[in-house]
């Protein structure tokens, strides 16, 4: 929302440059309809049954401890564009996406941290409103949801890449529940404590710098 926000008052700043009367069109959307769409997903029965089986009897994927001071440390790699266009590329013969390619590159990594096949992740999905300007409507709608993989030890990367974007096509389906309504619905009683998972994966992609 930040980068639609700056890009929406670029835009706008440079329309009144221009045209002193300018007045920016009213979205046909409010927040109103973020909290009915939350509220619908919570209350969908399909949804509810999906995150029951999707995370019954799971395991908690909990990171090795190192003894060292917990620390925020950020590191940042700059791969450029020209791996991003081969990826893309292949993203595209395989009939998948670059976000869902860096998926099962991601859960690879994360499986070999783990002796056994069964992990759960965080995922980052974006619940916003699916109404008309929907993606206009400036807030943080931001929903890190439970992901749970079975990464074979004989599976291929076809095979890991296929088994993503299968994964994640259903997920699309049962992504607005909110991640507090889905410890309720598998009734987790841990509190404020998230009793699922300790890494996650979120995929940023500021295309709408480009608008």
């Amino acid at each position: 929302s930040l980068s639609s926000f700056i890009t929406e008052l670029n835009n706008t700043y440079v329309r009144l440059l221009s045209e002193p009367g300018y007045r920016p069109p009213l979205l046909r959307c409010t927040y109103r309809d973020q909290i009915l769409s939350e509220m619908a997903a919570s209350m969908n029965e399909a949804s509810c049954q999906y995150w029951k089986e999707e995370l019954e009897d799971y395991n908690r994927f909990n990171l090795v401890n190192n003894g060292k001071k917990h620390a925020f440390v950020y590191e940042y790699f700059d791969l450029g564009m020209d791996l991003r266009e081969k990826l893309e590329a292949f993203a595209a013969r395989q009939s998948t996406s670059l976000k869902h390619l860096c998926l099962a590159a991601y859960l690879y990594s994360m499986k070999m941290l783990m002796y056994g096949n069964d992990l759960v992740v965080g995922l980052v999905a974006n619940n916003r409103p699916l109404v008309p300007d929907g993606e206009e409507l400036l807030g943080c709608y931001l929903n890190t949801i439970p992901f749970r993989a079975k990464v074979e030890k004989d599976m291929t990367w076809k095979g890991l890449i296929d088994y993503v974007e299968m994964k994640m096509r259903e997920l699309k389906k049962h992504e607005q529940v909110p991640f507090f309504e889905i410890l309720r619905i598998i009734n987790d009683q841990s509190g404020y404590e998230n009793p699922i998972y300790d890494v996650s994966f979120n995929y940023i992609d500021f295309r709408v710098f480009n608008d």
